[in-house]
């Protein structure tokens, strides 16, 4: 079996901010707001608009809780080792950091409230694999069945207990979760070159008319 290579290596980066964040919290709680690496680094909307735009990529790195980190290491492992079975390493690269992006620019356009975690990227990840399941023909793509039941019960776990608990940004969640589905189609093996461009293009462009809708909102 495939090692999960840059899985692997997206764990440790996150499990290496943790640790930092840990250095830095000086007699405060490691997760409280008024942690440095908290400030500095999720997504807050007010910052973004006055030029700190590298929140969008930043937050994804950064969890509140340790039980959110371990669980979406822990679903990021799983989705992960099946996604690099399917996709290139470089494929995987944009998946994950463009559906992370987008799902930050979604909460940025639709969700006052600070922000951060990976469960974004994670549901890009979902997404992505269940483009495979539903958009591509049986057997043309290896996908192992036992994973579509995980991937459901994850993503309407999450989108369901979003909905019904405050502090949750499920529109990150849904943002990540379409735009995974719509860049692992893209960067599947295969994909007409000239649809993968457009399907690549209707991605950006989504991302970009999210990042005006955030600045016209909260301006």
């Amino acid at each position: 079996m495939k090692k999960p290579v840059i899985s692997i290596i997206i764990i440790i980066l996150n499990l290496a901010v943790l640790g930092y964040m840990y250095t830095q919290s000086g007699e405060s709680d490691v997760f409280s707001p008024r942690n440095p690496v908290i400030q500095e680094g999720a997504k807050v909307n007010s910052a973004i608009i006055n030029g700190e735009v590298y929140r969008l990529l930043t937050s994804i790195f950064i969890h509140l809780s340790i039980i959110h980190i371990l669980m979406n290491m822990f679903i990021l492992w799983q989705l992960g080792s099946v996604s690099e079975m399917i996709w290139n390493k470089f494929s995987f690269i944009l998946i994950y950091f463009g559906s992370g992006l987008i799902a930050s620019l979604t909460s940025f356009a639709f969700s006052k409230y600070p922000s951060a975690g990976a469960s974004g990227a994670v549901f890009g990840l979902a997404g992505a694999l269940l483009s495979v399941k539903y958009f591509t023909r049986d057997g043309e793509i290896p996908f192992p069945k036992q994973a579509i039941g995980s991937i459901g019960v994850f993503v309407l776990y999450n989108i369901i207990f979003g909905l019904s608990r405050k502090g949750i940004d499920n529109s990150a969640h849904i943002g990540g979760l379409v735009s995974g589905a719509i860049i692992g189609y893209a960067l599947l093996p295969g994909r007409n070159p000239v649809f993968r461009v457009i399907l690549l293009g209707a991605a950006a462009g989504i991302g970009y008319f999210l990042y005006m809708t955030g600045m016209a909102r909260f301006v």
